[in-house]
Protein backbone atom coordinates (compact mmCIF):
# COMPACT_ATOMS: atom_id res chain seq x y z
CA UNK A 1 0.00 0.00 0.00
CA UNK A 2 2.49 2.51 1.04
CA UNK A 3 4.52 1.93 -2.51
CA UNK A 4 1.27 2.12 -4.33
CA UNK A 5 0.79 5.79 -2.51
CA UNK A 6 3.81 6.73 -3.11
CA UNK A 7 4.05 6.12 -6.87
CA UNK A 8 0.45 7.70 -7.11
CA UNK A 9 1.78 10.92 -5.30
CA UNK A 10 4.54 10.58 -7.35
CA UNK A 11 2.75 10.86 -10.33
CA UNK A 12 0.45 13.80 -9.26
CA UNK A 13 3.63 15.67 -8.36
CA UNK A 14 4.68 14.84 -12.38
CA UNK A 15 1.09 16.06 -13.25
CA UNK A 16 1.67 19.41 -11.55
CA UNK A 17 4.89 19.98 -12.70
CA UNK A 18 3.84 19.79 -16.27
CA UNK A 19 0.98 21.90 -15.48
CA UNK A 20 3.14 24.72 -14.41
CA UNK A 21 5.74 24.43 -17.34
CA UNK A 22 2.79 24.74 -19.58
CA UNK A 23 0.96 27.14 -17.91
CA UNK A 24 4.63 29.14 -17.81
CA UNK A 25 5.37 28.41 -21.41
CA UNK A 26 1.53 29.40 -22.62
CA UNK A 27 1.95 32.96 -23.68
CA UNK A 28 4.00 31.44 -26.41
CA UNK A 29 2.20 28.43 -27.64
CA UNK A 30 -1.56 29.93 -27.44
CA UNK A 31 -2.80 31.67 -30.59
CA UNK A 32 -5.72 33.38 -29.02
CA UNK A 33 -6.60 37.39 -29.02
CA UNK A 34 -5.59 37.60 -25.17
CA UNK A 35 -2.26 36.51 -26.38
CA UNK A 36 -1.83 38.69 -29.12
CA UNK A 37 -3.18 41.67 -27.14
CA UNK A 38 -0.33 40.66 -24.06
CA UNK A 39 2.20 40.53 -26.73
CA UNK A 40 1.32 44.11 -28.72
CA UNK A 41 1.21 45.55 -24.99
CA UNK A 42 4.96 44.71 -24.46
CA UNK A 43 6.53 47.68 -25.93
CA UNK A 44 4.24 49.97 -24.41
CA UNK A 45 5.33 48.70 -20.95
CA UNK A 46 8.89 49.27 -22.41
CA UNK A 47 8.67 52.72 -23.57
CA UNK A 48 7.31 53.28 -19.70
CA UNK A 49 10.59 52.79 -18.78
CA UNK A 50 12.41 55.47 -21.01
CA UNK A 51 14.32 52.26 -23.18
CA UNK A 52 15.44 54.44 -25.76
CA UNK A 53 15.69 53.10 -29.32
CA UNK A 54 17.70 55.26 -30.59
CA UNK A 55 18.64 54.16 -33.89
CA UNK A 56 15.80 55.58 -35.73
CA UNK A 57 16.35 56.45 -39.33
CA UNK A 58 13.94 53.42 -40.31
CA UNK A 59 11.25 55.35 -39.58
CA UNK A 60 12.48 58.75 -41.22
CA UNK A 61 13.10 57.60 -44.71
CA UNK A 62 9.31 58.74 -45.64
CA UNK A 63 9.44 62.14 -43.28
CA UNK A 64 9.81 65.20 -45.24
CA UNK A 65 12.66 67.64 -44.54
CA UNK A 66 11.46 69.98 -41.51
CA UNK A 67 14.53 72.36 -41.56
CA UNK A 68 16.68 72.58 -44.87
CA UNK A 69 20.22 74.75 -45.15
CA UNK A 70 21.52 75.64 -48.36
CA UNK A 71 25.18 76.60 -49.19
CA UNK A 72 25.33 78.68 -46.05
CA UNK A 73 27.90 81.70 -45.56
CA UNK A 74 28.40 83.09 -42.32
CA UNK A 75 31.12 86.25 -42.06
CA UNK A 76 32.24 88.43 -39.11
CA UNK A 77 33.44 91.92 -40.20
CA UNK A 78 36.11 92.93 -37.67
CA UNK A 79 39.06 95.77 -37.18
CA UNK A 80 41.63 92.35 -37.80
CA UNK A 81 39.71 91.21 -40.91
CA UNK A 82 36.90 89.41 -42.51
CA UNK A 83 36.32 85.60 -40.72
CA UNK A 84 34.44 83.35 -42.57
CA UNK A 85 33.05 81.37 -39.43
CA UNK A 86 30.67 79.36 -41.94
CA UNK A 87 31.42 78.30 -45.64
CA UNK A 88 29.15 76.34 -47.77
CA UNK A 89 26.76 74.53 -45.29
CA UNK A 90 24.38 72.23 -46.22
CA UNK A 91 22.31 69.94 -43.40
CA UNK A 92 19.08 68.78 -43.46
CA UNK A 93 16.87 68.28 -40.46
CA UNK A 94 13.77 65.81 -40.80
CA UNK A 95 10.32 65.56 -39.15
CA UNK A 96 11.11 63.70 -36.00
CA UNK A 97 14.63 63.04 -36.64
CA UNK A 98 17.99 63.79 -34.04
CA UNK A 99 20.69 65.28 -35.45
CA UNK A 100 23.95 65.95 -33.83
CA UNK A 101 26.06 68.61 -34.87
CA UNK A 102 30.01 68.13 -33.27
CA UNK A 103 33.48 69.08 -33.62
CA UNK A 104 35.70 71.10 -31.28
CA UNK A 105 35.42 74.35 -29.86
CA UNK A 106 35.47 77.64 -32.68
CA UNK A 107 34.44 75.13 -35.41
CA UNK A 108 31.09 77.12 -35.62
CA UNK A 109 28.23 74.90 -34.02
CA UNK A 110 26.77 77.70 -31.89
CA UNK A 111 27.36 80.06 -35.06
CA UNK A 112 25.16 77.94 -36.99
CA UNK A 113 21.90 77.47 -34.28
CA UNK A 114 22.03 80.82 -33.95
CA UNK A 115 21.51 81.67 -37.61
CA UNK A 116 18.88 79.70 -37.58
CA UNK A 117 17.19 81.96 -34.81
CA UNK A 118 18.31 85.10 -36.14
CA UNK A 119 20.25 85.72 -33.39
CA UNK A 120 23.53 86.49 -35.11
CA UNK A 121 24.27 90.79 -33.94
CA UNK A 122 24.46 92.21 -37.32
CA UNK A 123 26.98 94.17 -37.19
CA UNK A 124 29.70 92.54 -37.13
CA UNK A 125 27.77 89.25 -38.61
CA UNK A 126 26.40 88.71 -41.86
CA UNK A 127 25.62 86.10 -43.87
CA UNK A 128 26.78 86.95 -47.71
CA UNK A 129 25.19 83.84 -49.52
CA UNK A 130 23.15 81.09 -48.58
CA UNK A 131 19.43 79.98 -47.40
CA UNK A 132 17.63 78.56 -44.64
CA UNK A 133 14.30 76.65 -45.22
CA UNK A 134 12.06 75.74 -42.60
CA UNK A 135 8.86 74.28 -43.54
CA UNK A 136 9.53 75.91 -46.66
CA UNK A 137 9.89 79.65 -46.32
CA UNK A 138 13.28 81.25 -45.49
CA UNK A 139 14.10 82.37 -42.58
CA UNK A 140 16.67 84.80 -43.64
CA UNK A 141 14.02 86.99 -45.58
CA UNK A 142 11.99 87.53 -42.45
CA UNK A 143 12.29 90.58 -40.32
CA UNK A 144 12.35 91.05 -36.69
CA UNK A 145 9.24 90.69 -35.92
CA UNK A 146 8.01 87.62 -38.39
CA UNK A 147 10.86 85.90 -36.72
CA UNK A 148 9.66 86.88 -33.16
CA UNK A 149 6.44 84.68 -34.55
CA UNK A 150 8.70 81.71 -35.22
CA UNK A 151 11.46 82.00 -32.32
CA UNK A 152 10.43 80.26 -29.39
CA UNK A 153 7.06 79.22 -30.76
CA UNK A 154 7.94 77.20 -33.57
CA UNK A 155 11.95 76.61 -32.73
CA UNK A 156 13.30 76.88 -29.42
CA UNK A 157 16.65 76.74 -28.32
CA UNK A 158 18.30 75.52 -25.36
CA UNK A 159 21.25 77.56 -24.57
CA UNK A 160 24.94 76.37 -23.31
CA UNK A 161 24.96 78.31 -20.31
CA UNK A 162 21.75 78.24 -18.50
CA UNK A 163 23.15 80.41 -15.85
CA UNK A 164 23.97 83.21 -18.17
CA UNK A 165 20.62 82.30 -20.07
CA UNK A 166 18.41 82.93 -17.24
CA UNK A 167 17.47 86.24 -15.65
CA UNK A 168 18.96 86.41 -12.17
CA UNK A 169 16.98 88.91 -10.74
CA UNK A 170 13.34 87.42 -11.51
CA UNK A 171 11.96 84.32 -10.15
CA UNK A 172 11.35 81.24 -12.31
CA UNK A 173 7.78 80.95 -12.33
CA UNK A 174 7.69 84.63 -14.24
CA UNK A 175 10.29 83.44 -16.47
CA UNK A 176 8.17 80.33 -17.45
CA UNK A 177 4.95 82.64 -17.52
CA UNK A 178 5.97 85.11 -19.76
CA UNK A 179 7.61 82.49 -22.15
CA UNK A 180 4.53 80.95 -22.44
CA UNK A 181 2.27 84.36 -23.00
CA UNK A 182 4.67 85.80 -25.41
CA UNK A 183 3.09 83.73 -27.78
CA UNK A 184 -0.34 82.91 -26.06
CA UNK A 185 -3.16 85.01 -25.56
CA UNK A 186 -4.37 83.09 -22.14
CA UNK A 187 -5.43 84.34 -18.51
CA UNK A 188 -1.89 84.41 -16.10
CA UNK A 189 -4.21 81.79 -14.11
CA UNK A 190 -4.06 79.58 -16.94
CA UNK A 191 -0.02 80.31 -17.81
CA UNK A 192 0.52 79.55 -13.74
CA UNK A 193 -1.09 76.42 -14.13
CA UNK A 194 0.79 75.12 -17.88
CA UNK A 195 4.40 76.50 -16.29
CA UNK A 196 3.66 73.96 -13.16
CA UNK A 197 3.16 71.26 -15.80
CA UNK A 198 5.74 71.80 -17.29
CA UNK A 199 8.39 71.79 -14.40
CA UNK A 200 6.74 68.34 -13.75
CA UNK A 201 7.24 67.26 -16.83
CA UNK A 202 11.03 67.95 -16.62
CA UNK A 203 11.06 66.22 -12.90
CA UNK A 204 11.96 69.00 -10.84
CA UNK A 205 11.26 67.90 -7.32
CA UNK A 206 8.57 70.28 -5.73
CA UNK A 207 7.81 72.23 -8.52
CA UNK A 208 5.25 74.10 -6.05
CA UNK A 209 8.32 75.54 -4.20
CA UNK A 210 11.22 75.62 -6.90
CA UNK A 211 9.29 77.84 -9.24
CA UNK A 212 8.98 80.60 -6.45
CA UNK A 213 13.13 80.14 -6.15
CA UNK A 214 15.56 82.16 -8.15
CA UNK A 215 17.82 80.92 -10.64
CA UNK A 216 20.88 81.42 -8.29
CA UNK A 217 19.12 79.10 -5.99
CA UNK A 218 18.77 76.43 -7.82
CA UNK A 219 21.50 74.05 -9.36
CA UNK A 220 22.97 73.65 -12.61
CA UNK A 221 20.50 70.83 -13.20
CA UNK A 222 17.59 72.44 -12.12
CA UNK A 223 18.43 75.22 -14.05
CA UNK A 224 19.25 73.57 -16.85
CA UNK A 225 15.25 71.90 -16.40
CA UNK A 226 14.12 75.38 -16.09
CA UNK A 227 15.73 75.75 -19.86
CA UNK A 228 13.98 72.75 -21.33
CA UNK A 229 10.85 73.62 -19.77
CA UNK A 230 10.75 77.63 -21.00
CA UNK A 231 11.57 75.73 -24.13
CA UNK A 232 8.66 73.47 -24.60
CA UNK A 233 6.66 77.01 -23.54
CA UNK A 234 4.62 76.47 -26.60
CA UNK A 235 2.05 73.95 -27.83
CA UNK A 236 3.17 74.41 -31.96
CA UNK A 237 6.44 73.66 -31.03
CA UNK A 238 8.50 71.66 -33.80
CA UNK A 239 12.28 71.84 -33.27
CA UNK A 240 14.01 72.10 -30.82
CA UNK A 241 18.40 73.59 -30.72
CA UNK A 242 20.22 71.88 -27.52
CA UNK A 243 23.17 73.84 -27.32
CA UNK A 244 25.40 71.55 -25.43
CA UNK A 245 23.10 70.81 -22.40
CA UNK A 246 24.91 68.49 -20.73
CA UNK A 247 28.29 70.94 -20.30
CA UNK A 248 29.24 70.73 -16.71
CA UNK A 249 27.16 68.59 -15.54
CA UNK A 250 27.55 65.38 -13.90
CA UNK A 251 27.64 62.36 -15.29
CA UNK A 252 24.10 61.11 -13.64
CA UNK A 253 22.74 64.85 -14.12
CA UNK A 254 23.64 64.42 -17.72
CA UNK A 255 22.06 61.10 -18.07
CA UNK A 256 18.35 62.39 -16.94
CA UNK A 257 18.94 65.54 -18.89
CA UNK A 258 19.18 63.46 -22.25
CA UNK A 259 16.44 61.12 -20.34
CA UNK A 260 14.00 64.18 -20.29
CA UNK A 261 15.33 65.72 -24.19
CA UNK A 262 13.87 61.66 -25.52
CA UNK A 263 10.97 61.48 -23.21
CA UNK A 264 9.46 64.61 -24.17
CA UNK A 265 11.12 64.84 -28.40
CA UNK A 266 9.05 61.59 -28.31
CA UNK A 267 5.60 62.76 -26.58
CA UNK A 268 5.63 66.19 -28.16
CA UNK A 269 6.98 64.19 -31.67
CA UNK A 270 9.84 66.94 -31.95
CA UNK A 271 12.59 67.54 -33.94
CA UNK A 272 16.28 67.84 -32.33
CA UNK A 273 19.29 69.90 -33.50
CA UNK A 274 21.53 68.35 -30.74
CA UNK A 275 25.07 70.39 -30.50
CA UNK A 276 28.09 68.93 -28.76
CA UNK A 277 31.49 67.98 -28.84
CA UNK A 278 31.10 65.08 -26.66
CA UNK A 279 30.86 62.05 -29.03
CA UNK A 280 29.64 59.35 -25.95
CA UNK A 281 26.05 61.62 -26.09
CA UNK A 282 26.08 61.82 -30.17
CA UNK A 283 26.63 57.60 -29.82
CA UNK A 284 23.34 56.99 -27.31
CA UNK A 285 21.02 60.16 -29.09
CA UNK A 286 21.56 61.15 -32.49
CA UNK A 287 19.86 59.16 -35.46
CA UNK A 288 22.34 61.32 -37.83
CA UNK A 289 25.79 63.09 -37.71
CA UNK A 290 27.38 66.28 -38.90
CA UNK A 291 30.57 66.79 -38.09
CA UNK A 292 32.23 70.43 -38.47
CA UNK A 293 35.97 71.52 -39.03
CA UNK A 294 36.58 74.95 -39.10
CA UNK A 295 33.35 76.14 -40.61
CA UNK A 296 32.88 73.68 -43.29
CA UNK A 297 31.06 69.66 -43.29
CA UNK A 298 33.85 67.25 -43.99
CA UNK A 299 31.48 63.86 -42.64
CA UNK A 300 28.30 63.24 -42.38
CA UNK A 301 25.92 59.99 -42.02
CA UNK A 302 23.82 58.15 -39.86
CA UNK A 303 25.31 57.74 -36.81
CA UNK A 304 25.97 53.70 -36.74
CA UNK A 305 27.77 54.18 -40.10
CA UNK A 306 30.20 57.30 -39.17
CA UNK A 307 31.36 55.66 -35.68
CA UNK A 308 31.25 52.00 -37.37
CA UNK A 309 33.24 53.51 -40.62
CA UNK A 310 34.44 56.72 -40.16
CA UNK A 311 35.96 58.02 -43.33
CA UNK A 312 38.11 61.40 -42.30
CA UNK A 313 40.76 62.21 -40.51
CA UNK A 314 39.36 64.38 -38.05
CA UNK A 315 36.30 62.44 -36.84
CA UNK A 316 38.83 59.41 -36.73
CA UNK A 317 41.04 61.55 -34.42
CA UNK A 318 37.75 62.88 -32.33
CA UNK A 319 36.86 59.00 -31.94
CA UNK A 320 40.72 58.08 -30.93
CA UNK A 321 40.62 60.67 -28.48
CA UNK A 322 37.99 58.99 -26.81
CA UNK A 323 38.68 56.70 -23.43
CA UNK A 324 36.73 53.17 -23.64
CA UNK A 325 36.47 50.86 -20.84
CA UNK A 326 39.31 48.15 -23.06
CA UNK A 327 41.46 50.79 -23.41
CA UNK A 328 44.72 49.99 -21.63
CA UNK A 329 45.78 51.98 -18.93
CA UNK A 330 49.34 52.48 -19.19
CA UNK A 331 48.58 54.18 -23.40
CA UNK A 332 48.01 57.70 -23.60
CA UNK A 333 45.08 58.55 -25.50
CA UNK A 334 45.45 59.62 -28.93
CA UNK A 335 45.96 63.63 -29.41
CA UNK A 336 45.56 65.30 -32.86
CA UNK A 337 48.46 67.70 -32.90
CA UNK A 338 48.34 71.33 -34.21
CA UNK A 339 45.52 74.14 -33.57
CA UNK A 340 42.35 75.08 -35.34
CA UNK A 341 43.25 77.19 -38.27
CA UNK A 342 43.30 81.21 -38.41
CA UNK A 343 39.81 81.65 -40.13
CA UNK A 344 40.91 84.50 -41.72
CA UNK A 345 43.33 82.53 -43.86
CA UNK A 346 41.02 79.38 -45.30
CA UNK A 347 40.31 80.31 -48.16
CA UNK A 348 41.75 77.65 -50.02
CA UNK A 349 42.15 74.02 -49.94
CA UNK A 350 41.00 71.65 -47.09
CA UNK A 351 41.18 73.80 -43.78
CA UNK A 352 42.16 70.27 -41.81
CA UNK A 353 45.46 69.75 -44.09
CA UNK A 354 48.38 71.32 -41.88
CA UNK A 355 47.12 68.66 -39.23
CA UNK A 356 46.15 65.93 -41.22
CA UNK A 357 49.08 63.11 -41.20
CA UNK A 358 47.76 61.50 -44.64
CA UNK A 359 47.41 65.14 -46.87
CA UNK A 360 48.21 65.32 -50.38
CA UNK A 361 49.28 67.73 -52.50
CA UNK A 362 45.25 68.89 -53.96
CA UNK A 363 44.52 69.37 -50.07
CA UNK A 364 46.34 72.63 -50.20
CA UNK A 365 44.09 73.44 -53.58
CA UNK A 366 41.10 72.47 -53.50
CA UNK A 367 38.05 71.46 -50.66
CA UNK A 368 37.34 68.16 -51.87
CA UNK A 369 33.71 66.87 -52.82
CA UNK A 370 31.73 64.27 -51.27
CA UNK A 371 32.39 60.54 -51.80
CA UNK A 372 29.53 58.72 -51.01
CA UNK A 373 29.90 55.41 -48.90
CA UNK A 374 26.37 54.38 -48.73
CA UNK A 375 23.08 56.14 -49.51
CA UNK A 376 23.39 57.69 -45.96
CA UNK A 377 27.29 58.82 -45.25
CA UNK A 378 29.28 61.05 -47.15
CA UNK A 379 32.55 62.06 -46.53
CA UNK A 380 34.63 65.18 -47.78
CA UNK A 381 38.91 64.25 -48.18
CA UNK A 382 41.01 63.47 -50.97
CA UNK A 383 42.75 60.76 -49.31
CA UNK A 384 39.88 58.51 -48.25
CA UNK A 385 41.38 55.87 -49.93
CA UNK A 386 44.61 56.11 -47.57
CA UNK A 387 42.65 56.57 -44.43
CA UNK A 388 40.97 53.29 -45.11
CA UNK A 389 43.84 51.24 -45.76
CA UNK A 390 45.38 52.77 -42.02
CA UNK A 391 45.99 50.19 -39.36
CA UNK A 392 45.36 50.35 -36.51
CA UNK A 393 41.67 51.98 -36.89
CA UNK A 394 39.95 53.74 -34.10
CA UNK A 395 38.27 51.17 -31.32
CA UNK A 396 34.97 50.13 -31.50
CA UNK A 397 32.49 52.80 -31.02
CA UNK A 398 29.55 52.77 -29.32
CA UNK A 399 26.73 52.88 -31.26
CA UNK A 400 27.35 49.45 -31.98
CA UNK A 401 26.38 48.54 -28.78
CA UNK A 402 24.02 50.83 -28.18
CA UNK A 403 22.18 49.35 -31.10
CA UNK A 404 22.20 45.86 -28.89
CA UNK A 405 21.39 47.33 -25.87
CA UNK A 406 17.17 48.44 -26.79
CA UNK A 407 16.72 45.13 -25.85
CA UNK A 408 18.22 44.03 -22.83
CA UNK A 409 19.47 47.36 -21.38
CA UNK A 410 18.34 48.41 -17.98
CA UNK A 411 16.27 52.00 -17.72
CA UNK A 412 18.38 55.04 -17.08
CA UNK A 413 16.53 56.10 -13.56
CA UNK A 414 17.85 51.99 -12.77
CA UNK A 415 21.12 52.67 -13.64
CA UNK A 416 21.50 55.86 -11.95
CA UNK A 417 20.14 54.26 -8.98
CA UNK A 418 22.68 51.52 -9.08
CA UNK A 419 25.50 54.30 -9.18
CA UNK A 420 24.28 56.30 -6.57
CA UNK A 421 24.06 52.71 -4.37
CA UNK A 422 27.68 51.65 -5.66
CA UNK A 423 28.93 55.53 -4.62
CA UNK A 424 27.21 54.58 -0.89
CA UNK A 425 29.33 51.24 -0.55
CA UNK A 426 32.47 52.87 -1.50
CA UNK A 427 31.99 55.63 0.85
CA UNK A 428 31.13 53.13 4.22
CA UNK A 429 33.84 51.21 3.40
CA UNK A 430 33.97 47.30 3.89
CA UNK A 431 31.34 45.82 6.32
Amino acid sequence: MTTERSTDSSKKTKKMLNKNQTTNHQPTNQTTNQTTDKATAQPKKQAKTHTRKWNNTTNLKNKKPLLDMRDLCIEFHTHNGVIKAIKNLNITIQEGETLAMVGESGCGKSITAHSIMGLLPSPPATIPKGKIFFEGQDLLTFSDSQMRTIRNAQISMIFQEPMSSLNPTIKIERQIIDAIRSHQDIPKQNAHTRALALLKQVRIPNPEKNMKSYPFQLSGGMQQRVMIAIALSNPSLKLIIADEPTTALDVTIQAQILDILYELKQSHSLSLLLITHDMGVVAQTADRVVVLYAGRKVEEGETASVFDNPSHPYTRGLLQSMPYFHHSSSKRLYAMPGTVPDLRHTERGCPFKNRCTISKDICAVEFPQGTRLNSHHTSYCHSITTLHSLDPKPPSPPPSRVKNQTQNKKPTQNKIKDHIKNQQILKKGPT
